[in-house]
């Protein structure tokens, strides 16, 4: 079974797939892999029929599956999305955050969910949107199957969601023995790394008292551990930061190009699709552009027009002279065939890059109108 992945405007950017018959040998679902249009960690499924829902409700609901959002919709509950079966980003929040200032989150109450609940609380801190999350009747595996049974349930079980903070620690306290010390210690651990990314004091401390209450540690102890463990992780945050990093390799494709074109006359007909634009270095464009004009021009002098990069001419060509001493004229130009190719290839990737960083922003800025114009541009 086939189902349009769409943007937020409505054109389609990709498919996924759901097998009919079970296969072990094959994956229940398969989507369209990465693309310029088709961007997993951006793409929120359904948001295009569920905009107008969100806006007149304030509340954006989240679902783990495709199937969950058709249901929902069907049953006339439209205020649903899905992150197609990954995990939540900045992206995905940021969308939404534009069309309503709360999310609901309908995930599994199993470990995998409430860890990816725990991730979507620190993203929504960042985002600045409030997060809460709807819990599903016990027995019900998921959002379609209870609107299976009546969906008045599933409106229900939105209505009645609570703080995502709160959902997560009562969560925890269910996975501890919270009458031993072990269980506590791990509890608090756990607990106060989610109070640690809450950005309002007044938060912490209403979560502080909460953890309190189910440990039976005072208040001050809490805080004791809470700042040993902002120490440790400021720490390990600064040990990575001073870490070496790896010399970066340079490019020199552009520089054995310019050099190549200089010392041999015979293969400068290939700079004919070799337009400025595509250059980089503000040296080798002069060069390449001068060899453009003047096919036939003797370098053994340089020319006036090349005073100011003089220096760079007699290096570039005393290093094509000495790489390519002995070669042939077919291997010549095959070389600069693979200089001027990969030259191409570069600035086409560059341009998409540029294109898509375009389009993102217009996104961002909730542009609705002028995003659609890079589309055709990046098929």
């Amino acid at each position: 079974m086939m189902v349009a992945l769409s943007d937020g405007n409505g054109e389609v950017v990709g498919f996924t797939g759901r097998i009919i018959r079970d296969d072990p040998r094959a994956p229940k679902y398969l989507n369209t892999p990465q693309t310029l249009l088709f961007d997993k960690s951006r793409h929120i499924f359904g948001l295009h029929q569920a905009k107008e829902a969100i806006r007149k409700s304030d509340v954006a609901v989240i679902v783990e599956g495709n199937l969950d959002v058709i249901s929902s919709h069907q049953a006339g509950v439209k205020n649903v999305v899905a992150t197609s079966g990954t995990a939540m980003t900045t992206q995905h929040l940021k969308s939404l955050s534009r069309l309503a200032g709360r999310i609901r989150l309908a995930f599994d109450g199993d470990r995998a969910g409430v860890n990816a609940t725990e991730r979507a609380i620190n993203l929504a801190q960042e985002v600045g949107v409030e997060l809460e999350v709807v819990s599903l009747p016990d027995g019900v595996k998921d959002p379609d199957e209870l609107i299976q049974k009546d969906p008045a349930l599933w409106q229900a079980a939105i209505d009645q969601s609570q703080p995502a903070v709160d959902w997560v620690i009562a969560r925890y306290a269910e996975m501890e023995n919270l009458k031993s010390a072990e269980g506590k210690r791990r509890f608090s651990t756990i607990a106060l790394r989610i109070v640690r990314g809450l950005k309002d004091p007044v938060e912490q401390e209403h979560y502080l008292s909460v953890i309190s209450e189910k440990t039976g540690a005072s208040i001050t102890a809490l805080k004791a551990k809470l700042s040993n463990e902002k120490v440790a992780e400021h720490q390990l945050k600064k040990a990575k930061i001073e870490k070496e990093k790896p010399t970066p390799v340079q490019d020199e494709t552009e520089d054995m190009l310019a050099g190549l074109a200089a010392s041999e006359k015979s293969v400068r007909r290939w700079l004919a699709v070799v337009s400025g634009e595509m250059l980089d270095d503000d040296n080798a464009r002069q060069l390449i552009g001068y060899l453009r004009k003047n096919p036939d021009a003797d370098l053994g002098e340089v020319p006036l027009d090349l005073q100011k990069i003089e220096q760079y001419v007699k290096i570039v060509q005393l290093k094509s002279e000495s790489r390519y001493a002995n070669w042939e004229q077919k291997s010549l130009d095959e070389e600069m065939a693979r200089l001027v190719r990969q030259i191409t290839i570069k600035h086409r990737e560059n341009k998409k890059n540029q294109l898509l960083t375009q389009l993102r922003e217009a996104e961002a800025s909730g542009d609705e109108v002028l995003s659609p114009e890079f589309t055709p541009e990046l098929k």
